[in-house]
């Protein structure tokens, strides 16, 4: 389901921007909602970073955290994210090992 949340007079929308990455890969590709919680890093168009936080849990609410390009590196260093999606997204932001 598609979130809208306004941050610092900024729109951001899972449907309008492009998903990069996602917790998915952590938990079951099929049911990514496995374990009740769920993320994902986008992109919107204008280039800004976000995490849409979805979950499932009574009481809980889907939410969006707005990232800096540094924060949005870290947040798929947290997670794990593959190293081609990692490089591709954030060449200009990393060093070869």
């Amino acid at each position: 389901m598609p979130i809208k949340q306004v941050i610092g007079g900024k729109i951001f929308d899972t449907s309008t921007a492009m998903e990069i990455a996602s917790t998915a890969h952590t938990t079951n590709r099929s049911d990514p909602f496995n374990h009740g919680r769920y993320e994902a890093l986008y992109r919107t168009p204008k280039g800004n970073y976000f995490v849409a936080k979805f979950t499932i849990w009574e009481g809980e609410r889907d939410s969006i955290e707005e990232m800096s390009p540094i924060d949005a590196l870290i947040w798929c260093e947290m997670h794990a994210i593959d190293g081609e999606i990692v490089a591709s997204e954030f060449g200009d932001l990393i060093a070869e090992a």
